[in-house]
């Protein structure tokens, strides 16, 4: 199935499980053996459309059973499966805590759980993010975008959260040039934030949070749980490519076929504090929505820190791409 060209940029999804070298361990035992009972089709559009279905229920009960807390623990009942004691591959994680980490958070859903209108929401998330750069934040200001991110995460899900390290696009961050938001939500792949299908005139408005990975729990082993993204952890997406685990994080799939990779982490989900907020703006452009490409540049640049086992692999999985 992975083969088939009549699926699209979609065949690569069967081809990020291929990819993934786990260990035999609990949570990959039983998803496999759930999966073999509801996956039965003989068309590849079939199969796939019941690897999608089974795999989004998954995410359902597995991964985001409860909401965002003050507290995390690997033992509490509703704990990501991908931070459980039996999921987390030995010796992973973050032991050097003086990393910060990035993530991008769509402005629209913290406006919609306040009773303040979206452009008020809007000016305040920017005040305080271009006061917090310039070291000028009010603090009635700051405490009124806490009250606002309390509410939103409140009804917010526990899933992963992904996040990149912020080192890898400081540089963009930093400068803050115009078309800024277009250029991280392509560095990071984020194809489904297309303004000209969401929201056609308008643009996407996003933030972005930075904060250290001493906000991360840790594990058993001291290690901050900060991990390499999987295709367990998620929805199913084409614009996502499986990292070699031995490098301890994951890649995210350049759409500006940049030179550089952007690594990202799966972590916890933790509660985004105000004095975290670093830049906020709207995504305009439309996307380079070839996913062909970019997975093969991707590859390509993969290919400069994996190993021959891992290289070997993905030249079998998607060798239609380097022909």
């Amino acid at each position: 199935m992975s083969r088939q060209s009549t699926l699209g940029s979609s065949r690569f999804i069967p081809r990020n499980f291929l990819l993934e070298e786990r260990p035999s361990d609990p949570r990959t035992a039983r998803y496999l053996e759930a999966a073999s009972q509801h996956i039965d089709g003989t068309a590849p559009v079939e199969t796939l459309d019941q690897i999608t279905a089974f795999h989004n229920e998954y995410v359902v009960n597995f991964l985001q059973q409860g909401t965002r807390a003050d507290f995390f623990s690997q033992e509490a009942d509703e704990c990501p499966e991908t931070f459980r004691d039996h999921a987390v591959e030995p010796g992973s994680g973050f032991s050097n805590h003086s990393i910060e980490l990035g993530t991008v958070e769509l402005q629209d859903p913290i406006a919609w759980q306040s009773t303040e209108p979206l452009e008020r929401v809007r000016a305040l998330i920017s005040s305080v993010a271009n006061g917090r750069r310039s070291g000028l934040v009010a603090k009635n200001v700051q405490k009124d975008l806490d009250y606002l991110l309390q509410s939103w995460q409140q009804t917010a899900h526990n899933g992963p959260m992904r996040a990149f390290l912020w080192e890898d696009l400081e540089p963009v961050l930093t400068r803050l040039d115009g078309g800024w938001p277009d250029e991280v939500r392509d560095r990071l792949g984020m194809v489904d934030l297309d303004p000209t299908l969401l929201y056609p005139g308008a643009g996407i408005d996003i933030c972005v949070f930075r904060y250290s990975i001493k906000r991360v729990p840790k594990e058993d082993s001291g290690n901050r749980l900060a991990l390499r993204p999987t295709v367990f952890d998620d929805r199913l997406a084409e614009n996502f490519c499986t990292s070699q685990p031995a490098l301890g994080f994951g890649h995210s799939v350049d759409l500006t076929k940049s030179e550089k990779l952007v690594r990202e982490v799966v972590h916890p989900a933790i509660k985004l504090r105000a004095d975290e907020l670093w830049a906020a703006g709207t995504v305009r452009a439309q996307p380079d929505a070839d996913l062909t490409e970019a997975r093969t540049y991707h590859l390509l640049k993969l290919s400069q820190f994996c190993d021959a086992n891992f290289q070997a692999a993905f030249e079998a999985t998607d060798e239609d791409l380097f022909r």
